[in-house]
């Protein structure tokens, strides 16, 4: 884990992840096709050339209004 913590593949995971939640559509397109995002898992590489592109704003005020399921914490499927 320490390694990972001081890798390129996790400072592209944490750009990725900031980028899409600061709705920066021009940096999520950047990384997802920068060569170090290929060194990550296939699922993480799967899912962030999947991430919307448009107006990741208006996503996130329409995810805000709806109303979610409390988290059951006994719930385990």
């Amino acid at each position: 884990i320490d390694a990972f913590l001081r890798s390129d593949q996790n400072r592209c995971a944490t750009k990725l992840l900031s980028a899409y939640a600061e709705g920066d559509v021009e940096e999520i397109k950047h990384i997802a096709q920068s060569s170090t995002i290929t060194h990550l898992d296939h699922v993480i590489i799967r899912l962030a050339r999947k991430l919307p592109t448009g107006d990741v704003a208006a996503l996130e005020n329409n995810a805000s209004k709806e109303q979610e399921e409390p988290l059951d914490e006994n719930d385990l499927t």
